[in-house]
């Protein structure tokens, strides 16, 4: 059997509970898609700037921040599920909060509570997923199979949001009824996760106190500030991508949409196969290949290129950038211990969100004097710093963990032989 039947083969024997949740994800994957395309561009019909929006956006990433972090202390209290399940809620409720307001300061509040909403789901989803793997084979195909099904319809719905103004534009602007149809997909999402399987708690032994981990490890800390790079590049451009996209290339709504579907084809593939390359290549070199053709394309979109070179770098960018996200994301996830893995969810969220809430209020006053070029600059330059902190910090600590699970999967092996 060649190696590529097989991969398809260990996708498909994924456990119950995981194939649900990725059934879930697709729902999710839509609305993000519809909501991510319209925002920005709602509130532009509004007359809110590109610097307000900036600063909004930089509010909505400082409370996802510190929500996942107290949250994360609480999880394995309260449930994973039901964090889960109360974020996406919360989601729902900011996303039609946004088509519903009027002025700046309900968008202020709208956007906070689906911000805090995708804190709950960012703090508890993973933990959860990974509760459902038997092996860390299985944990490293689930983590990346989310994001493949999440960026597919993440393009399907970027493709219907641009499609819906046409139709549904009825509203205050002709954005407004398609963003209010977001909640109604997100509830789509809320009522399948219902049925996921409850999380099995680990109950303290009879007069033993569970005690609650106040402290990070120091590879939590570490892998934390690796995350904040990643935050940070990503923050630079993708949540400003349509507007990018508009304004540079001077396009119509629906074309940005139809890119922005393409894209997120691209990121499907790149994250159905990253594992596989992953497997192939190993950690060291296939980390060394996605940097160096993440930072390269990156610095090239920061010239003036024409239409059709300008599409298939950016394209190809987004792929390998993907690709990293996910194979280094998962790999330091799967690197912590389980009773650390909320705790570093939230750090990872709260690292994320204090970058991203800096670049993206870099981003909007760059977007407000027309430069849609230094962006992509400052974007690769920041990879090109993370690339270096993750050689000499992470990558021993994920080889060390490798290397250890490795050692405690033979010796169970010995054991059941003798």
């Amino acid at each position: 059997m060649s190696p590529l039947i097989q991969y398809f083969k260990q996708i498909w024997t994924l456990p119950y509970a995981v194939r649900l949740f990725l059934i879930s994800e697709s729902f999710l994957g839509i609305g993000q898609g519809i909501f991510s395309l319209l925002f920005n561009l709602h509130l532009l019909a509004l007359h809110v700037d590109e610097s307000q929006i900036g600063k909004i956006t930089a509010v909505g990433t400082v409370v996802m921040g510190i929500g996942s972090i107290s949250i994360s202390y609480f999880i394995d209290q309260w449930g994973r599920k039901r964090t889960l399940l109360t974020g996406v809620l919360l989601i729902g409720a900011g996303s039609s909060g946004v088509a519903l307001g009027s002025e700046l300061l309900h968008f202020y509040m709208a956007y906070g509570v689906y911000s805090f909403g995708l804190a709950m789901l960012v703090a508890s989803e993973f933990s959860l997923l990974f509760m459902y793997c038997e092996t860390k084979q299985q944990e490293t195909l689930s983590y990346s199979m989310v994001f493949a099904v999440f960026t597919l319809f993440v393009g399907l719905g970027t493709y219907i949001g641009g499609i819906l103004p046409k139709y549904l534009g009825t509203g205050v602007t002709t954005y407004q009824v398609p963003i209010l149809l977001t909640g109604g997909i997100i509830f789509l999402v809320f009522a399948t996760r219902l049925f996921l399987p409850k999380e099995i708690r680990k109950t303290p032994a009879p007069g033993e106190r569970k005690k609650t981990k106040w402290v990070p490890s120091t590879n939590v800390f570490i892998f934390t500030g690796f995350s904040i790079f990643l935050g940070a590049s990503f923050a630079l451009l993708v949540p400003f991508f349509n507007i990018i996209l508009k304004y540079r290339l001077t396009l119509q709504d629906d074309q940005v949409a139809l890119l922005l579907t393409l894209n997120g084809l691209v990121l499907f593939f790149s994250s159905l196969f990253s594992p596989f390359f992953l497997e192939k290549w190993g950690l060291r070199k296939t980390t060394m290949i996605i940097f160096l053709t993440t930072v390269v394309p990156s610095f090239i979109l920061g010239l003036a290129l024409p239409l059709s070179l300008f599409v298939m770098v950016f394209l190809f960018r987004s792929g390998v950038f993907t690709a990293l996200q996910n194979v280094l994301e998962g790999q330091m996830m799967q690197a912590t211990p389980d009773e650390d893995r909320s705790i570093y969810a939230g750090m990872r969220s709260l690292g994320r969100s204090m970058a991203s809430s800096v670049m993206s209020l870099i981003t909007g006053y760059i977007l407000l004097v027309k430069n849609y070029y230094l962006p992509f600059v400052l974007s690769g330059a920041i990879l090109a710093l993370g690339y270096f902190y993750f050689q000499y910090l992470v990558l021993p600590r994920l080889e060390q963990s490798d290397s250890e699970a490795q050692l405690k999967n033979s010796s169970a092996t010995e054991e059941v032989t003798l």
